[in-house]
């Protein structure tokens, strides 16, 4: 579809920035809201699940791939961006956001967003083990080890770009898991330096909120939970929700971008396929 008459042709990181922060900013006790249920509470759900199999973690990111609690967590993390990305899009198209109609959107792709999790988990786990058999006889501190860990983290980094719209537009689109993978890949090709610029100040608040973790943890390692839970991890867990939080709103912001820069697509239009 070719641009309408007065359709902005350029990737503009201050306006998705400042459609995303607004929304955020109009609708605060909504977008938290989701981001406590749907992230959060699947994290302290995935700290019980290993407490009651005698496993402990540090923080739930570092949940094993493959395991019920890991995919708890990555699930949560898909339906939670599906559903703030609803109420941005929805905010932008002129409409008024609700927590129902979120919560309905994103449950409607709960099948696709579990499919995705466990492609992912199977993505994740067969890179770690492939890095880890190539790099089993390397001294932990050389240069080859080093270089390793660029080379898995380059081509991850590189899928997580051009992945970085799959959800918005399983949803808006309503399309298969290949599918939206795909779609995204065909929307991010030509603007991912944009893109990458706009994650990278969304790692920087990631690596703030652990520091300020790190300052809590020692006081909350003798709590009597601490031999529950990984109390210092759910802190941090909780201090990164709203930086995830920040980090679906963009993508939905980035997606919308998109829409509008390489097909011409109106926010109206757009609310009204999340509606």
């Amino acid at each position: 579809m070719a641009a309408e008459p007065g359709s902005p042709d350029r990737f503009d990181r201050a306006r998705v920035a400042t459609r995303a922060t607004g929304a955020i900013a109009r609708h605060p006790q909504l977008i938290f809201g989701l981001a406590l249920l749907l992230l959060f509470v699947p994290d302290l759900v995935a700290q019980v699940i290993f407490a009651a199999q005698g496993r402990t973690v540090d923080t739930a990111e570092g949940l094993s791939a493959g395991s019920g609690g890991g995919l708890i967590v990555i699930f949560g993390h898909y339906v939670a961006a599906a559903a703030i990305g609803q109420v941005v899009v929805t905010e932008a198209g002129g409409g008024r956001p609700r927590l129902a109609t979120a919560l309905r959107v994103a449950a409607s792709g709960a099948l696709r967003f579990f499919l995705l999790s466990l492609l992912l988990l199977l993505g994740l786990g067969l890179s770690v083990a492939g890095f880890a058999l190539a790099f089993s006889a390397v001294a932990p501190d050389s240069l080859l080890l080093g270089f390793g860990v660029l080379s898995l983290g380059l081509p991850l980094g590189y899928l997580a770009l051009m992945w970085s719209v799959a959800i918005p537009a399983l949803v808006a689109e309503r399309l298969g898991v290949l599918a939206s993978l795909g779609r995204s890949r065909r929307l991010t090709k030509g603007w991912r330096r944009s893109i990458f610029v706009l994650l990278l100040i969304v790692s920087g608040l990631f690596l703030v909120a652990g520091e300020v973790s790190q300052l809590l943890a020692g006081a909350l390692g003798v709590s009597p939970l601490a031999a529950v839970l990984d109390l210092p991890g759910l802190v941090a867990g909780l201090l990164r929700t709203p930086v995830y939080m920040l980090l679906y709103a963009l993508l939905a912001a980035i997606y919308l971008e998109l829409r509008m820069i390489k097909e011409g697509v109106s926010h109206d239009s757009l609310a009204d396929i999340f509606a």
